[in-house]
């Protein structure tokens, strides 16, 4: 039960600390749980405001509106006292008004912006309480004097992996945990297993509000899982508990294997990462530290199975080909290796793609060109040639010489393939 109990030298010590805040009281905020949800309403006369440095103030009283995860809230004395009670631990918050201080369980964290008195309300930082209680916090504007402030909380995580390099219903095994932005050590995963489906139903009954991460992790090479089988748990988890439950239910993946770094030029990490990933199912290594003069073309399809070719330029001038097919994207649910081929290219082959390698003006191209969209396709090309490396990716080319060079691949491999969009 949450208790208010502030005393009367408590309204006096703090009240100046309202005065510089009043007119940043005009400015509109929108809090949702999801962006694109309809935004929490508050009751009349409990508002947050943003400060002039830019701080979100929550009052105390809207705690349970914003934050999920059965969070709680005393105020006593000068101590105001905040608790989440999770799946599996407890953490308590510990904040004064007028202190810069925080306590996280005993922990002192310092606070950018401290709790206050204004009109009768105690306001608290909203980020700093929130990330505290493993919220996640996004802030976005379209327009001065406008705020949308999304505030999530992931109460539990459920981890789904199979024990087997082959699927079956008995080799899965689950985990629950709860929430956290953190990443989960595996050895903490492993060490809450369980093979029967109904522990984790018994499990996930008594999460609090908030929503579900389904997580399911896989090895590159097989001890894969059939999205149907996640689409299937999903479906069970909105049909039979989200009666007890407030929130959504998404899904992310973790592979267990150790991707080397193939690709690293590219303009972010993410997407490093993926190439990366999906070079690594098709079979493929790094082509940056290579000695001979290689050429490689990867297609990787949003809908279909994708491939790589790889061309090494013999010191006679032909080229050897390497083609390599994966049954899908590298996923918790595909992107084993279906078919290989090689291939001894004549010197008129060779030099018929050395050709439109130089028409392309590929070793000029910048890494990224173009638009990129939601159904298509990705283009990566690679080269390396007395010691220089040169990498570059486009989205779904129409024409041009870029789509060119990466038809001349295809048909040099003489691999029936469908037509690449």
């Amino acid at each position: 039960m949450k208790k208010l109990r502030i005393a009367f030298f408590f309204t006096l010590l703090f009240t100046f600390l309202s005065l510089p805040f009043c007119f940043a009281q005009a400015e509109t905020i929108n809090i949702y749980h999801h962006f694109g949800s309809t935004p929490l309403s508050f009751p009349e006369g409990a508002s947050p405001f943003i400060t002039p440095q830019g701080r979100t103030m929550l009052p105390l009283s809207l705690c349970d509106d914003v934050l999920q995860g059965n969070v709680t809230y005393t105020a006593e004395g000068d101590t105001i006292t905040l608790t989440q009670t999770g799946i599996e631990y407890t953490t308590t918050l510990r904040l004064q008004p007028g202190s810069y201080t925080m306590y996280v369980d005993d922990q002192p964290v310092e606070l950018d912006a401290a709790p206050l008195l204004l009109d009768g309300q105690i306001y608290i930082p909203l980020r700093a309480v929130a990330e505290a209680f493993e919220h996640g916090v996004y802030w976005r504007s379209y327009w001065e004097g406008y705020n949308e402030i999304q505030v999530s909380y992931t109460a539990a995580e459920l981890y789904i992996w199979s024990a087997e390099e082959t699927y079956s219903e008995g080799a899965l095994r689950y985990a629950v945990l709860q929430g956290t932005l953190k990443e989960k050590p595996l050895e903490e995963i492993y060490s809450r297993e369980m093979s029967d489906f109904n522990d984790v139903v018994s499990a996930l009954s008594d999460i609090p509000s908030g929503d579900l991460i389904i997580n399911p992790m896989y090895h590159v090479v097989g001890y894969k899982i059939p999205y149907e089988k996640i689409h299937e748990i999903e479906t069970f988890y909105y049909e039979k508990l989200r009666a007890n439950y407030s929130g959504y239910v998404g899904t992310t993946e973790t592979c267990l294997d150790e991707i080397p770094p193939i690709i690293q030029d590219a303009e972010s990490d993410f997407t490093n990462a993926w190439f990366s990933r999906q070079l690594y199912a098709l079979g493929e290594g790094a082509l940056y530290d290579s000695n001979r003069e290689v050429y490689r073309f990867t297609y990787i399809p949003s809908f279909h199975s994708p491939y790589t070719i790889r061309v090494e330029i013999g010191d006679d001038g032909r080229g050897k080909l390497f083609f390599s097919m994966c049954d899908g994207s590298i996923a918790y649910y595909g992107g084993d290796i279906i078919r290989t081929a090689e291939k001894e290219l004549t010197i008129e082959e060779t030099e018929a793609l050395l050709s439109q390698i130089e028409a392309a003006d590929f070793w000029n191209l910048p890494v990224e060109g173009g638009d990129m969209g939601f159904d298509g396709s990705e283009w990566v090309f690679e080269g390396v040639k007395n010691g220089s490396y040169h990498f570059l990716y486009r989205w779904s080319p129409e024409g041009g010489a870029i789509r060119d060079l990466g038809m001349k691949f295809i048909e040099l491999s003489g691999e029936v393939l469908d037509d690449p969009y």
